[in-house]
């Protein structure tokens, strides 16, 4: 919550919205633990006033692993892998060049195509 003037000791609490009041366009926020002086648990709140908030960071961070040792790679990539050397991205004219090539075999090899009626 932020930007309250006439109750500014809601800034900076957190909670978890709950519903859209359409009536009083406000959210009805469930607090994640009591405020103000009579331990309010739910406020309302303009959507002007409410700001998203970053998850918790994960209990355990992710690992990152090579596990895969290049099982029918040539034995210098696989060696590669081995050492963590990961292989640069191939670029694309690289493999535009090879999607040409096959372009043009399949053009020569098309059969025309023959319509038999108008619909």
């Amino acid at each position: 919550i932020q930007g309250l003037v006439k109750l500014p000791d809601f800034n900076g609490l957190t909670g978890v919205v709950q519903s859209l009041d359409a009536e009083a366009m406000r959210y009805d926020v469930l607090l994640d633990g009591p405020a103000g002086q009579c331990g309010w648990r739910w406020v309302k709140v303009k959507g002007e006033n409410c700001r998203l908030r970053m998850p918790p960071p994960p209990l355990t961070a992710p690992k990152l692993a090579m596990e895969y040792l290049g099982d029918g790679l040539p034995d210098e990539a696989a060696a590669r892998l081995a050492d963590g050397v990961v292989p640069a991205t191939p670029q694309w004219d690289e493999d535009f060049s090879c999607q040409a090539a096959l372009d043009a075999q399949a053009a020569a090899n098309a059969q025309p195509l023959r319509l038999n009626a108008l619909v």
